[in-house]
Formats: C-alpha cells, sequence, structure tokens
C-alpha cells in the first residue's frame, strides 16, 4: 500500500502537466456543436423530426466513435467490427436494463432475465455467460476494475439515464489493446457533457408493475467557456416479478462539468449511485418426478418468483468465536444494493506540430450488498423430504419420537398455536432455497495517461503514433453467508417449519427453525484482495494512401496483488430445541494469506481499404488474454494456479454504405485456450463448492447489421449473428482426464443464432408527428449444460411502442415489452446442472424472461 501511495503523486503530476483537445468531447455526437462552438458537418447528413424539433444526425456509418481507437474516427474508417447505439435508439429500445440493451448490439447475447443488475451477456461464443471478458466502461474507464467477479457485475455499478449520449462496443479486434482484460469485447457508456446552449430534458414514466420514475437533464453554459451537465433519475415499483414487497428503488445524480482552454478541454466530474433492486433466479418449472407435469398453476413462469415477503426480514445464525455465536438481521428487499461514489476528471489538449496528449483519472469507492433468495435443487417430494429428516430427528431428539410434520415456519393462529401444512396443496412437493447475503466493498483509483503524434516522412503516406501508460490500484473486500430455508413450493411461498411429536401429539422440537435448515453451509466466506496493475500500449496506424490504413496495436499488463481468504468453522450452537444450528458454519477467525504475480502481452494488426467511398473492407488478427478474477485470492480450499486465457481471432469485415443504406458484415473466428472458470457446485456432503474447470473452445461465425431507410417514412435497423460455438475439451482444473461427452458440445448457454430487427414508421396524425416501432428479437436453442443433455428451447420476443410529439417540446411514448407475454427459459440452474444437465431433454427449472410489461411517458424537453 505504502509503494502505491507514493506512486500516486507522480501520476497526479504527469496528468496536471498535460492538456489535450478531447476530440473525443468535441465530436461526441453529430447533434452537439465542437467545443470551439463552431457548426460543423459531415457530407452524409440526414435531416428527422426529433420531439424538440428537427435535429441533424449522422448516417450511422458516419457515427464518430472513440472506443477502440487512439484518436476519434469514422466507425466507416474503423478496421474491427464496432457497434453503437445513439440516444434515439435508446430511447425506441426503452431496455428493462442495461443487458437488455447490451442484446441489441451485433455479436451479443444476453439474458436480462434477473432484473435490473446482476444479469448475463456473452459475445462471441466465449464460454462464460457474464462480463468476464467484456469490460464496461463510464466514458473510457471502468467504473471498477474487475468487470466480473461474484455476486458483482459490472452492470450492478451503472445504469444508463438521460445523461448517456450513446453506447458504443468494440468486438474483438481492438479491444484488448485500449482496455485491460477485454478480449471479447469492450462496452462503453459515453455520457453528456456541457452545451453552449441551454437545454434540458424532464421525463416521467410508468409502469403497470407499480413503476414511477422521473428522469432528468440539463446543460448549458454557467460562465464563459465554462460549461455544465447534471442529471439523473429516481425509480421505485413493485417489481416484474411482484416479491409481496418494493422490489425496485433508488436512482443515481451525475454531473459533468467542462472547461474549454486554447485547443482542448478539462472535464471534472461525480457520479452517485444508490439504487436497490430485486434479483431474480430461476424457478421450478416442472414437477421432476413426472417432467410432464406443468407447476405453471403453482408459479407462473411470466411472474412467479421464490422471493417472498414471508421471509423478508430474518435472522441468520453465524459464528464470532464464543459457544453460542451470533446472529446477524437481514432484509431480502436490499436485494442488489448498490451505493457507489465515482469522481474523475480528464484534461485534453491538442498542441501544434502534431502533438495529442490526453489523461483521465477516476476513484471509485462504495458498497454492493446483495441479498436475494437462490435456486438450490428441484422441487422434492415433500414426504421423502420428511422421510430423510427422519435419522437425523432421531438422533436430536431420541427415541420418543414418533412423526415428523410440517407446520407454516412464520405464521400463528390467532392464539399463537403453529399452524399445519399440508403440501398437498402445492401438488406433494416442497422446496429448498438459498437465503444468501453477500457484503462486497470496492475502491479503485486509476489512471489513463495517452499520447499521440502525427507523423509523415517514415515511408509512404502518413502515421498516428500512440503510446499510453495505465494504472490501476484497487481493493476488494467480501463476506458471504449462505443459507438453506425450507418453503412450499409456489409463487411467493410460505417457509416451513419440520416439528417432532412424539406419539401423544407433543412437539419434541424442530429439525428447522424459523424455516432455515443449516446456516452457513458455504464452504467459501470470502475475503480481500489489494492489487495494482501497469499496462503500457501502444499502436500506429498507417495511411499508406488516401484509401487503404494498416494498424499495429500491443498492450503488456502486469498485475500483482495480494489478500486472503477467510477460513471456516463448524460449530454446534447448543440450542436443543432444534437442529438447524448443530452444525452452522461460519469464520473461523483464521485467514489464509495469498499473493500472485500476472503478466500478459496482447497485439493486433490490421488493414483497412476502402475500394470506393461506398464499399470497404478490413481483416485483422488479434492475440491477447485475460489473467484469473480475484477468485484465486478470496475463494478455494487452495490458491488456484494462475493461469491466463489466451485468445486468439481472426475477423474479415465488408462495410457498405448508400444514401438510404448501409451495412457491415464481418466474418470472425476465435480460439480460447485454456479457459478457466469457476462453477458452483454442490459436493457429496451437500456443501455449495466452488470448482474450478478448464477448457478449450473453437468458435466461427458471421455478423451482419444494417439499417435502411428508403423514405422519410420508413426505417428498419437491426443485426444477426449467427456461430458454431464448441468446446474442444473441459476438464476439472488439476484432474486430469476430460469430463466424457463434451467434445465437439455446443458451448452452454450459448446460442447459434442470435437476431434483432426493429422497423420505424414516421408519420403525421392530428397535425403533429410521431414514430410507431417494433423489434423483434429472437435467440436460437441453447443447453443448460456442457453435456448438451438439457435445452433451453430457442424463442422469440415482440416489443412495440408509440412516440407521439404534441408539441414541439412535449413528446408522449408508449412502451410494451415481451407483447405476446412468450415463456422464454434463461441460464437454467447453474448451482447444480451447469456440466451434467437436470436429467430431463428440456429444463424443468430455469430463469424463464419476464412476461408482458407496459410503461408509458411524458417527456418535455426545451
Amino acid at each position: 500500500m505504502r509503494n502505491t501511495i507514493k506512486t500516486y503523486p507522480v501520476i497526479v503530476a504527469l496528468s496536471a502537466a498535460t492538456l489535450q483537445l478531447s476530440v473525443a468531447g468535441a465530436q461526441e455526437s453529430a447533434e452537439r456543436a465542437p467545443v470551439d462552438g463552431k457548426k460543423t458537418e459531415p457530407a452524409n447528413v440526414e435531416e428527422v423530426e426529433s420531439g424538440a424539433g428537427r435535429n441533424r444526425v449522422l448516417a450511422p456509418v458516419d457515427t464518430i466513435v472513440i472506443t477502440g481507437t487512439s484518436l476519434p474516427r469514422r466507425k466507416f474508417d474503423a478496421a474491427y467490427a464496432n457497434s453503437t447505439i445513439s440516444e434515439p435508439q435508446i430511447e425506441i429500445f426503452a431496455p428493462l436494463s442495461a443487458v437488455d440493451l447490451f442484446g441489441k448490439l451485433a455479436g451479443f447475447g444476453s439474458e436480462p432475465s434477473g432484473g435490473e443488475g446482476g444479469n448475463n451477456v456473452n459475445v462471441r461464443g466465449l464460454p462464460s455467460s457474464s462480463f468476464r471478458f467484456i469490460p464496461v466502461l463510464q466514458d473510457g474507464l471502468p467504473v471498477f476494475q474487475e468487470a466480473q467477479e461474484d455476486f458483482l457485475n459490472a452492470d450492478e455499478l451503472t445504469r444508463t439515464d438521460l445523461m448517456t449520449d450513446r453506447v458504443e462496443a468494440v468486438r474483438g479486434g481492438t479491444s484488448p489493446i485500449y482496455a485491460s482484460n477485454a478480449p471479447g469485447a469492450t462496452i462503453n457508456l459515453i455520457s453528456k457533457k456541457g452545451s453552449r446552449e441551454r437545454q434540458g430534458t424532464l421525463r416521467a414514466t410508468w409502469g403497470d408493475y407499480g413503476l414511477a420514475r422521473f428522469d432528468a437533464q440539463w446543460s448549458g453554459p454557467v460562465a464563459d467557456d465554462l460549461l455544465l451537465s447534471m442529471g439523473g433519475f429516481y425509480r421505485v415499483d413493485d417489481g416484474l416479478r411482484p416479491t409481496g414487497f418494493t422490489a425496485d428503488k433508488g436512482g443515481q445524480f451525475r454531473i459533468n462539468v467542462t472547461r474549454l482552454i486554447p485547443g482542448g478541454e478539462v472535464t471534472l466530474y461525480a457520479n452517485r449511485l444508490d439504487d436497490k433492486t430485486a434479483f431474480y433466479l430461476p424457478i421450478p418449472l416442472a414437477d421432476p418426478r413426472n417432467p410432464s407435469v406443468s407447476l405453471a398453476h403453482l408459479i407462473d413462469p411470466r411472474e412467479g418468483t421464490l422471493a417472498s415477503s414471508d421471509f423478508r426480514h430474518v435472522r441468520l445464525r453465524t459464528l464470532n468465536g464464543t459457544p453460542g455465536g451470533t446472529t446477524l438481521d437481514e432484509d431480502l428487499s436490499e436485494g442488489i444494493h448498490s451505493k457507489i461514489t465515482t469522481v474523475g476528471g480528464g484534461i485534453d489538449r491538442k498542441f501544434g506540430d502534431g502533438w495529442t496528449v490526453s489523461d483521465k483519472a477516476r476513484y471509485t469507492t462504495g458498497s454492493v450488498k446483495f441479498n436475494a433468495l437462490f435456486s438450490l435443487t428441484p422441487p422434492e417430494d415433500a414426504a421423502a423430504f420428511l422421510g430423510g429428516q427422519l435419522g437425523r430427528a432421531q438422533a436430536g431428539f431420541g427415541p420418543g419420537l414418533d412423526r415428523l410434520a410440517y407446520v407454516l415456519a412464520n405464521t400463528r393462529d390467532p392464539s399463537g398455536a403453529r399452524i399445519l401444512f399440508d403440501p398437498a396443496a402445492t401438488q406433494g412437493l416442497v422446496t429448498q432455497g438459498g437465503w444468501w447475503g453477500v457484503n462486497s466493498r470496492i475502491s479503485n483509483f486509476m489512471n489513463d495517461f495517452r499520447l499521440t503524434k502525427s507523423l509523415s516522412g517514415v515511408g509512404p503516406g502518413g502515421h498516428e503514433v500512440t503510446g499510453g501508460i495505465y494504472f490501476s490500484h484497487y481493493t476488494f473486500r467480501q463476506s458471504r453467508l449462505f443459507n438453506t430455508i425450507l418453503l412450499e413450493t409456489r409463487s411467493r411461498p410460505r417457509a416451513l417449519d419440520v416439528l417432532a411429536f412424539d406419539s401423544a401429539g407433543n412437539a419434541l422440537g424442530s429439525v428447522t427453525e424459523n424455516g432455515f435448515l443449516d446456516y452457513g453451509d458455504n464452504t467459501d466466506l470470502g475475503g480481500r484482495v489489494e492489487g495494482r496493475l501497469w499496462a503500457v500500449y501502444a499502436g500506429d496506424d498507417w495511411k499508406l494512401s488516401d484509401r487503404t490504413t494498416l494498424d499495429v496495436g500491443l498492450r503488456h499488463q502486469r498485475t500483482r496483488q495480494r489478500g486472503y481468504a477467510i477460513g471456516r468453522a463448524t460449530q454446534n450452537l447448543g440450542n436443543p430445541q432444534t437442529l438447524a444450528d448443530d452444525n452452522v458454519g461460519g469464520p473461523s477467525g483464521i485467514v489464509d494469506n495469498r499473493s500472485e504475480q500476472l503478466s500478459g502481452t496482447a497485439w493486433t494488426l490490421g488493414v483497412n481499404h476502402d475500394f470506393s467511398s461506398r464499399f470497404g473492407a478490413f481483416a485483422r488478427y488479434t492475440s491477447s488474454f485475460r489473467t484469473p478474477t480475484f477468485g484465486n485470492i478470496y475463494t478455494g480450499d487452495t490458491q488456484a494456479p494462475a493461469v491466463n486465457s489466451k485468445v486468439k481471432e481472426i475477423e474479415i469485415g465488408t462495410k457498405h454504405r448508400y444514401r438510404n443504406f448501409s451495412a457491415f458484415l464481418t466474418a470472425f473466428w476465435n480460439r480460447f485456450n485454456p479457459l478457466v472458470i469457476s462453477t458452483l457446485t454442490v459436493d457429496a456432503g451437500g456443501n455449495l463448492v466452488s470448482t474450478n474447470f478448464i477448457s478449450d473452445t473453437e468458435n466461427y461465425g458471421v455478423e451482419l447489421e444494417g439499417s435502411w431507410r428508403p423514405n422519410p417514412r420508413f426505417e428498419l435497423f437491426g443485426n444477426m449473428t449467427l456461430q458454431n460455438p464448441r468446446y474442444k475439451n473441459l476438464s476439472a482444473l488439476g484432474s486430469g482426464p476430460p469430463i466424457s461427452g463434451v467434445e465437439g458440445n455446443q458451448v452452454r448457454r450459448i446460442p447459434k443464432i442470435l437476431a434483432s430487427i426493429t422497423p420505424t414508421l414516421n408519420f403525421t396524425a392530428f397535425g403533429h408527428t410521431g414514430k410507431a416501432y417494433a423489434t423483434i428479437s429472437h435467440q436460437g436453442q441453447k443447453f443448460v449444460d456442457s453435456n448438451n443433455t438439457t435445452k433451453l428451447p430457442g424463442y422469440t420476443t415482440l416489443d412495440a411502442g408509440l412516440i407521439y410529439n404534441w408539441s414541439p417540446n412535449l413528446r408522449f411514448q408508449l412502451m410494451g415489452s415481451n407483447l405476446t407475454n412468450k415463456i422464454g427459459l434463461t441460464e437454467g440452474n447453474p448451482r447444480t446442472d451447469s456440466i451434467a444437465g437436470q436429467g430431463t431433454s428440456t429444463a424443468i427449472y430455469a430463469r424463464p424472461i419476464f412476461g408482458r410489461a407496459i410503461r408509458a411517458s411524458l417527456t418535455y424537453s426545451w
């Protein structure tokens, strides 16, 4: 820590000594004037109606992109696969979450079925349905260094709102050169900066699931050459799967101050996110005793959930070194509660003689609380479950035990007596769930310094040579407490107790306690990680001629991190009235100190050739890597080997641009060797343990995205991905022979087909303009397991909406998602079936997508 602190003044001094023109800021959007205040427009510009009047917007291929490149460039000129989602498109998509929005990008598959945070996303067949290979940046820097840790996803740290100008994404290509640990893709959320003219937006949104949301954004000058932009949102709702309590509540506020200086700008900003959202887990869909029997009458797959207000407030037992242990009061309605503060700034300036200098710095601190009811095992026959508990109960309560029976755990009759529960009301089934509480605390200082020089006279044409240094110091602390609770099998279930009775009907004690079967039954309790990451990178964009550009990029990264894993102990807390406290797990008071050093090098070589102003092509080879996540330090009985994943990729693309039509077609191939993934599995003792698997995968495919606007009345945009992700082998790390039945199988949870298309009709009615639109999305069949035995069938959803401009300043929007109420299954139950499946051809335990939801909004702009 001392060495890191000594480093900060050096970095800050370097930052303060550099000024650069932020071409990124100057050209952030065609809808905003450059920072020098002069109006400039590219040749290919169209006029379209908007809610606030007529705006001039770029054709999609002429959008200026700043992600994956040393300096801003047109999307058409980029020699790598990239996609953008503009602010008007975000409004049309009206995403229910960030991952819902990311799924509209070419090459990306998404599972936005968990709520607003903690969702899954994948790209180009990478064998991980998470952010492990996809860092999410906000204005060029991550909010936190690690994009994917257990119970800490990148989408839990960011939200989109009216301060979001657009989304940019780079798939493969230069992604691992300009971002750390980004072999799959980089997603960059670009924020709005201050404008020279005062403008603002207010929006109120209501939904049929108790949603009330208010967004606001304002920008303008506050003094000469001092521009301000600020905004955010506040939202409350009952949840897309009603839980019986307020599911989502909170918001975000952001402020951005830009000072214009000769040839550049200085930017300071602050963000505060304080938002809690429900996290939805897989639910039982069919009776495991007879999978042909649906449980939809008990748990509606469109809106059912195992979360419930019946066990919202609980007291969880754990260890603290005393004979009786201690208890923690927890609240299920906390859900995923992110409290994140981010401050930072950038100094940009363009000097003479072709020099451009940039520096960005950011500090993040905060916490993420993660309380949720997790799926553990499929429902069980209620009578068989009691039979399985009988021996344990006889050992605990003696030979006088006659029978076991179910009672409601948290409800009494008017006299205070226990209420018997008959499982026949729930098809003779009971369910075990995981009442899990996880607390994560993070802090991160990062700095990205970049220097670019335009050169000529070194060979034919000209060069843009870039060199950069990236530094990140981070801390991560996590504590976990997993507990098993017994539930009736229905939506918003009640917790159950199992009581032991003698032959006279007297209660001898309880197998459970307030519904809990076990406390602290997880082997990984968390720990702490502190690390420093240094990366140096360089690139050369060599413009050989007016039509041909060759580029090369290199990034070398070194990481040193240390920390510990919390040791686990078990203890009988001594309450003779219950068996639930007989084997309570918790911290032992001993920690396992660990450290590791990691390094890796990524490089890329690409060429772009414009055959004409309407047609271009590019080709690229990239070799990259992914270092292990923090789990090597703070989880596992022993430290896992530090093995980098090596990623090789080839892509060849063509670009087409006409007055009313543009398209990008990219063919790609990639190989991952070896990929190390961590999966929660149940061991022979019934404990949840984290097991590391190692595999090779290979994928090839084609991505197509385009837009068509034959006339001012109609436009169409969308994308499609066809791919074939396959395992080359899969084995438990260190076990030797591969797991059988996996070679050549489709990578689990990755579909072969992804598609999204959005037609839009612009119209005039009653003297006012508007647009009607629909988005049709399709995900192909995938599997819950590596053995490919249990399917998640493909599905197609329909979203649609209407925007009507009541005046130049006021517009109304009506939005409907999944209007056909399609049941689409995602995820399966990753805690139990990721290797061998569920023993059925189609998943009977999965996390369905959300059912139909209707929202309406009023937006006032000036």
